[in-house]
């Protein structure tokens, strides 16, 4: 296929590009700087200079007719303090970039006939114990509202003819990016903390598995296909946050003898406490409707293969 990524030099983007060019597709990405990417992404790869929310030429519109659109660029969600101006560009970066690039591929003969856009289980916000299904509502906090808005930029292609899939992940895991390296420091030193009261649902994903659902989605093809729309991009297993906390402080083999309670972390970190205190229940129900077998079931099975 030929396929347009963005994000492709992050850390889900690069090792799903890789394996995009190992499996013959041909692959643009749109990047901010061409020779920064140049030197970590497969030659094969064609690089388009793109700023989020910026139009992109009209010559390289023309050029070429892309089936599939991949769209993961956005700015992290991880960097903290959440200011105005942080929301803003959080913001900017997802909503506003996605309306802009079909804006600009509706230039195209054809439109993509699919497009896979990242997005998050916070759209469910806050679901305290409950367990979320892929139509549940969205929440009321600013990452519910962050999600909902960049999932209906996204489903607008859907006008262009596009099936459109929103992938939720949850929390991807691997070793070398993410939120899990900085989470793990001080497990390693048996300083690891229970946040708030622990309860609160911690989906994830191992990256693997996130790489592996959009490469199925790219090969799903039937009248009637199973995924489209929200599709959770989590692992069959939510555990609490309590019980992940426990299970990477076994990989370790150090104790959990700590709580964070939710009052500190909101006075020291304002809105963004709701990253480590709100979570989610979630089940991969369209995925796995769809076939999809995923190789990492449950948080313990997954660690183990990432820090061993």
């Amino acid at each position: 296929m030929r396929i347009l990524i963005t994000g492709a030099t992050g850390f889900l983007g690069r090792p799903l590009t890789e394996n995009l060019c190992a499996q013959g597709h041909e692959v643009t990405a749109l990047v901010r700087h061409p020779p920064s990417a140049q030197a970590l992404l497969p030659q094969a790869v064609r690089l388009q200079a793109w700023r989020a929310g910026h139009t992109l030429a009209a010559g390289f519109i023309a050029s070429a007719d892309y089936e599939a659109v991949i769209h993961l660029a956005g700015a992290s969600i991880g960097q903290w303090p959440w200011n105005s101006r942080r929301r803003r560009l959080l913001w900017d970066s997802r909503v506003a970039a996605t309306e802009t690039l079909i804006g600009d591929l509706a230039g195209q003969k054809v439109f993509p006939r699919l497009w896979i856009n990242a997005s998050g289980m916070g759209y469910h916000g806050d679901a305290g114990n409950r367990r979320v299904t892929e139509d549940g509502p969205c929440g009321g906090d600013f990452l519910a509202g962050l999600a909902k808005a960049w999932e209906d930029a996204a489903l607008s292609a859907r006008g262009h003819g596009a099936r459109v899939i929103c992938l939720r992940f949850g929390m991807i895991l691997d070793r070398d990016g993410g939120a899990l390296p900085a989470m793990a420091k001080p497990f390693r030193l048996g300083l690891g903390a229970r946040l708030g009261s622990g309860r609160q649902g911690q989906p994830w994903i191992h990256r693997e598995d996130a790489i592996g659902l959009i490469l199925f989605a790219l090969r799903e093809d039937s009248p009637f296909p199973a995924l489209t729309g929200p599709v959770h991009a989590v692992a069959p297993t939510t555990p609490s946050q309590a019980a992940f906390a426990e299970a990477l402080a076994r990989e370790f083999k150090r104790p959990l003898l700590f709580r964070a309670p939710a009052w500190a972390l909101r006075l020291s970190l304002g809105r963004f406490a709701d990253l480590l205190l709100h979570g989610q229940y979630g089940e991969p129900a369209k995925a796995q409707a769809a076939g999809y077998v995923f190789r990492f079931g449950d948080a313990p099975s997954a660690l183990r293969d990432i820090f061993a």
